[in-house]
């Protein structure tokens, strides 16, 4: 497997296309002050997981990794490599909403907070205000500890 950053239209249609296969929101998921990055053999994405910047403060979203793999820290090793880019530490903390993988994001360092307690820049994101549900679970990654 080869880790790669996702930069072109053609690789964002595949990341589209496999979060629409796992069931996860895709429609606004763009390249525009987003890093996303994929596990590639050959030609197929086999995993996926994304950061949007929102002034000063980032989005994780877009975790995915297929069935066969998943349990061997593929998922973790993606999320791992998005929190240490240098824009990623940065930042005044990273935010994601989850509706099933609250244990796993807790492993990782993610904190449940109350969905309101998100700053203003990333309730009003569209995965925050239109794309998941209320009752997904809102969480936060301090990286200034």
């Amino acid at each position: 497997m080869v880790l790669q950053p996702i930069t072109t239209i053609d690789q964002l249609k595949k990341v589209k296309a496999f979060l629409a296969d796992v069931g996860l929101p895709h429609t606004d998921l763009s390249l525009r002050d987003t890093r996303i990055l994929g596990f590639f053999r050959n030609e197929e994405l086999l995993a996926t997981a994304a950061v949007e910047l929102h002034e000063g403060y980032w989005l994780l979203r877009s975790v995915a990794v297929v069935k066969w793999l998943r349990g061997q820290q593929v998922g973790q090793t993606l999320v791992r490599h998005l929190l240490s880019l240098p824009e990623v530490t940065a930042s005044q903390g990273v935010y994601l909403l989850t509706e099933t993988a609250r244990d796993f994001f807790h492993a990782l360092g993610f904190r449940e907070i109350h969905r309101a307690q998100a700053p203003r820049a990333i309730s009003a994101s569209q995965e925050f205000s239109a794309v998941c549900p209320q009752s997904a679970i809102a969480m936060k990654y301090s990286l200034l500890l």
